[in-house]
């Protein structure tokens, strides 16, 4: 075999020592994900069935924590445990691989774009009304949430919770007036505010530590 120029063999060491390190970046990303996943989906589940009526926030809570430490191989199997894994398995994967600016904005446009998506499961799955596409406006409304929680992950709750449960209602309860809206969201505000303030420590500080641990 003929030898491999100098110059090409450098270039190779560097493609491997890339992916290497890409390797890495993705198994400690999920890795971390998995530490913080199930509380996050746990609450993240029991506020949607709460919205739709389905469901109330503490029998939700009870039920999930309940199956997550009896039986934890079945709880990992439910479907609103993997878009929940996924967010933050790629939002670690990202945030741990690059630094500055560009960590911010690449980072940012991937927690929105998948907790857009997982918000879109959710939203038809746990729902009392028969499937059907989500209103642009329920999407919208889920992306201004997260744009805002970015910036101020647990402080800014209190407002965006307000947000994250009307655009639930768009989809749930569309022929509803303003009024009855609005009071539906008073019904449901403080414990949907606590448990998106709570989700989002671990989320942002066990998990993002964990993802970092090998810097």
């Amino acid at each position: 075999m003929a030898n491999i120029p100098f110059a090409q063999e450098l270039q190779l060491n560097k493609i491997k020592q890339v992916g290497t390190a890409l390797s890495v970046d993705f198994v400690a990303g999920f890795a971390a994900s998995l530490l913080v996943s199930p509380a996050v989906a746990i609450i993240d589940k029991a506020i949607v069935t709460n919205a739709s009526g389905k469901e109330s926030f503490n029998q939700g809570l009870k039920s999930m924590t309940t199956l997550l430490l009896s039986r934890p191989h079945q709880f990992i199997r439910q479907p609103y445990f993997f878009p929940v894994f996924c967010i933050f398995g790629g939002t670690y994967a990202v945030v741990s691989k690059l630094s500055g600016t560009i960590c911010f904005l690449i980072s940012s446009g991937v927690n929105v774009a998948l907790n857009g998506w997982k918000d879109s499961l959710f939203t038809r799955w746990y729902a009392t009304v028969a499937p059907k596409p989500l209103p642009k406006l329920t999407l919208g409304l889920f992306a201004i949430r997260d744009s805002m929680t970015i910036g101020a992950p647990c402080a800014v709750q209190l407002l965006s919770t307000k947000i994250h449960l009307y655009a639930l209602d768009m989809y749930n309860f569309p022929g509803l007036s303003m009024k009855e809206h609005f009071s539906l969201i008073r019904k449901n505000y403080w414990k949907t505010s606590m448990g998106r303030i709570v989700r989002t420590l671990p989320g942002f500080g066990i998990g993002g530590d964990m993802a970092n641990i090998k810097h």
